[in-house]
């Protein structure tokens, strides 16, 4: 079967129902009915490579479950905001599951790495924004917005996992946690696509690119 971009994959899918569902696959990942990736996310690239010597795997694989639940904690607020319907909420609920599950499979990589899991995400929305802020997501998420604007910063921290899920594979040294982290990533750029499209219903404009790095 000949491989397809993101934008081709969506194409076909998004006049529909929702587009996206949780499904198990090898790795036992969550991947996206009818894409060719599964899910993924991480820290501070610049805490990271500040670090001397390089972080260890179980520190790099905490790092990822902390940033998720930052981002879980953005998908609550946008989910219980009560401006997302239709298509935009069910969508919006199915990948606030898929992060729950990518949350659930890295922990399940501590205990063999000699580590546990770490603390609960954020408590609060003053904890939520400084965290979003280290990572350059300057937000108040106790703003009210419109579902638009709830689309795109929840485009924006799927951006978030890209980067720190590319910068985690380029980092690891275990090949079993590069497979886990590298289809973690292609799941989020289907997450970030499908977001871009619920916004702008014109396949060119949502995705300009096809292919996502974690620039």
């Amino acid at each position: 079967m000949p491989e397809l971009t993101r934008r081709q994959l969506l194409a076909g899918g998004l006049n529909g129902a929702a587009g996206a569902r949780v499904l198990t696959g090898a790795a036992g990942v969550c991947v996206l009915t009818g894409a060719a990736g599964v899910c993924g996310l991480l820290g501070s690239p610049a805490a990271l490579a500040d670090t001397k010597p390089p972080p260890s795997d179980a520190e790099l694989m905490g790092a990822l479950v902390v940033v998720e639940r930052q981002v879980l904690f953005v998908y609550g607020r946008a989910l219980a905001a009560g401006v997302l319907q239709g298509r935009a909420l069910s969508t919006a609920g199915e990948l606030a599951a898929h992060e729950r599950s990518h949350i659930a499979r890295l922990e399940l990589e501590l205990p063999p790495l000699g580590a546990s899991a770490p603390g609960d995400g954020p408590t609060s929305v003053a904890a939520a924004n400084a965290a979003l802020a280290r990572h350059h997501v300057i937000v108040d998420l106790a703003r009210d917005r419109v579902a638009k604007d709830w689309l795109k910063l929840l485009r924006d921290v799927e951006d978030v996992l890209e980067r720190n899920y590319h910068l985690a594979i380029s980092l690891l040294r275990h090949p079993g946690l590069i497979e886990v982290c590298a289809q973690i990533m292609a799941s989020e750029a289907q997450h970030s696509a499908l977001l871009a499209t619920l916004r702008q219903r014109d396949i060119r404009k949502a995705l300009p690119n096809a292919f996502v790095n974690g620039g």
